[in-house]
Protein backbone atom coordinates (compact mmCIF):
# COMPACT_ATOMS: atom_id res chain seq x y z
CA UNK A 1 0.00 0.00 0.00
CA UNK A 2 2.75 2.24 0.71
CA UNK A 3 4.86 1.78 -2.22
CA UNK A 4 1.22 2.19 -4.62
CA UNK A 5 0.93 5.57 -2.32
CA UNK A 6 4.73 6.42 -3.60
CA UNK A 7 4.10 5.69 -6.65
CA UNK A 8 1.02 8.01 -6.97
CA UNK A 9 2.43 11.35 -5.09
CA UNK A 10 5.46 10.61 -7.55
CA UNK A 11 3.05 10.52 -10.33
CA UNK A 12 1.39 13.47 -9.25
CA UNK A 13 4.69 15.42 -8.93
CA UNK A 14 5.65 14.78 -12.69
CA UNK A 15 2.19 15.64 -14.08
CA UNK A 16 1.82 19.12 -12.09
CA UNK A 17 5.92 19.44 -13.59
CA UNK A 18 4.93 18.79 -16.89
CA UNK A 19 1.97 21.36 -16.80
CA UNK A 20 3.79 23.84 -14.94
CA UNK A 21 6.77 23.15 -17.10
CA UNK A 22 4.00 23.57 -20.43
CA UNK A 23 2.90 26.77 -19.42
CA UNK A 24 6.23 28.32 -18.79
CA UNK A 25 6.67 27.33 -22.17
CA UNK A 26 3.62 29.13 -23.70
CA UNK A 27 3.40 32.47 -21.51
CA UNK A 28 2.45 35.00 -23.81
CA UNK A 29 3.71 38.64 -23.39
CA UNK A 30 2.83 41.52 -20.68
CA UNK A 31 0.87 44.35 -22.40
CA UNK A 32 0.65 47.08 -19.31
CA UNK A 33 -2.43 48.57 -20.55
CA UNK A 34 -3.48 50.05 -23.98
CA UNK A 35 -1.23 51.07 -26.10
CA UNK A 36 -1.02 54.22 -27.49
CA UNK A 37 2.05 54.84 -29.73
CA UNK A 38 4.95 52.38 -31.07
CA UNK A 39 7.97 53.63 -32.40
CA UNK A 40 10.61 51.59 -33.86
CA UNK A 41 14.14 51.90 -34.98
CA UNK A 42 16.97 50.03 -36.08
CA UNK A 43 19.00 48.25 -33.61
CA UNK A 44 22.37 48.71 -32.47
CA UNK A 45 22.50 45.59 -30.46
CA UNK A 46 21.13 44.18 -26.96
CA UNK A 47 20.91 46.18 -23.85
CA UNK A 48 20.56 49.99 -25.57
CA UNK A 49 18.12 51.35 -27.69
CA UNK A 50 18.87 53.19 -30.42
CA UNK A 51 16.26 56.31 -30.38
CA UNK A 52 16.58 57.18 -33.42
CA UNK A 53 13.16 56.12 -34.64
CA UNK A 54 12.60 56.14 -38.49
CA UNK A 55 8.67 55.61 -37.39
CA UNK A 56 5.96 55.77 -35.24
CA UNK A 57 2.44 55.80 -35.39
CA UNK A 58 -0.57 56.56 -33.25
CA UNK A 59 -3.42 55.19 -35.92
CA UNK A 60 -5.92 53.80 -33.69
CA UNK A 61 -5.75 50.42 -36.08
CA UNK A 62 -2.13 49.88 -36.90
CA UNK A 63 -1.56 50.52 -32.64
CA UNK A 64 -4.16 47.76 -32.62
CA UNK A 65 -2.74 45.35 -34.94
CA UNK A 66 0.73 45.68 -33.23
CA UNK A 67 -1.00 45.54 -30.01
CA UNK A 68 -2.30 41.81 -31.24
CA UNK A 69 0.62 41.13 -32.62
CA UNK A 70 2.20 41.54 -29.31
CA UNK A 71 -0.44 39.60 -27.46
CA UNK A 72 -0.52 36.22 -30.06
CA UNK A 73 3.40 36.16 -29.15
CA UNK A 74 4.68 33.32 -26.95
CA UNK A 75 7.57 32.13 -25.50
CA UNK A 76 8.60 28.61 -26.63
CA UNK A 77 12.02 28.60 -26.37
CA UNK A 78 15.32 30.55 -25.13
CA UNK A 79 17.27 29.96 -27.95
CA UNK A 80 18.24 33.26 -30.44
CA UNK A 81 19.86 32.28 -33.79
CA UNK A 82 21.32 35.81 -34.18
CA UNK A 83 24.07 38.14 -33.09
CA UNK A 84 22.17 41.29 -33.19
CA UNK A 85 18.33 42.28 -33.22
CA UNK A 86 17.13 44.25 -36.40
CA UNK A 87 14.43 46.58 -35.17
CA UNK A 88 14.32 48.20 -31.22
CA UNK A 89 11.01 49.19 -30.25
CA UNK A 90 9.37 52.42 -27.67
CA UNK A 91 5.52 50.32 -27.08
CA UNK A 92 4.10 53.45 -24.90
CA UNK A 93 0.96 52.95 -23.16
CA UNK A 94 -2.10 55.36 -21.91
CA UNK A 95 -1.04 55.55 -18.48
CA UNK A 96 3.10 56.98 -19.45
CA UNK A 97 4.18 53.47 -18.99
CA UNK A 98 6.52 52.23 -21.80
CA UNK A 99 8.39 48.89 -22.72
CA UNK A 100 11.54 48.70 -24.70
CA UNK A 101 11.65 46.05 -26.88
CA UNK A 102 14.16 44.32 -29.72
CA UNK A 103 12.86 42.68 -32.37
CA UNK A 104 14.30 40.06 -34.29
CA UNK A 105 11.95 40.17 -37.93
CA UNK A 106 12.26 37.22 -39.68
CA UNK A 107 11.67 36.99 -43.52
CA UNK A 108 8.34 35.82 -45.11
CA UNK A 109 7.15 32.83 -44.04
CA UNK A 110 8.93 32.68 -40.80
CA UNK A 111 8.82 33.62 -37.38
CA UNK A 112 10.06 36.67 -35.74
CA UNK A 113 11.21 37.44 -31.74
CA UNK A 114 10.36 39.88 -29.59
CA UNK A 115 12.30 40.48 -26.44
CA UNK A 116 11.93 42.38 -23.64
CA UNK A 117 14.59 45.07 -23.36
CA UNK A 118 17.55 43.47 -20.35
CA UNK A 119 15.61 39.88 -20.21
CA UNK A 120 15.98 36.72 -22.19
CA UNK A 121 12.78 35.87 -22.43
CA UNK A 122 11.88 35.20 -26.13
CA UNK A 123 8.36 35.54 -27.31
CA UNK A 124 7.84 34.18 -31.20
CA UNK A 125 4.95 35.11 -33.13
CA UNK A 126 4.04 33.28 -36.46
CA UNK A 127 4.66 33.27 -39.67
CA UNK A 128 1.55 35.36 -40.61
CA UNK A 129 1.89 37.62 -38.00
CA UNK A 130 5.45 38.19 -39.38
CA UNK A 131 3.58 39.18 -42.75
CA UNK A 132 1.91 41.79 -40.85
CA UNK A 133 4.26 42.94 -39.14
CA UNK A 134 6.42 43.46 -41.95
CA UNK A 135 3.80 45.26 -43.54
CA UNK A 136 3.33 47.46 -40.36
CA UNK A 137 6.99 48.54 -40.38
CA UNK A 138 7.03 49.03 -44.71
CA UNK A 139 9.91 46.30 -44.84
CA UNK A 140 10.17 44.74 -48.33
CA UNK A 141 11.84 41.40 -49.27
Amino acid sequence: MKKLLLLLLFSSLCAITFIGFQIYLNKEMTLLGTITEVSISESEGYGGINDNFFVSFKKTETVSNFEDIMKSAKRKREDVNREKPDYDILVQYQDDNYHLLHLLLGNEGEESAFMYMGYEHVYYITPDATKELRQIINVED
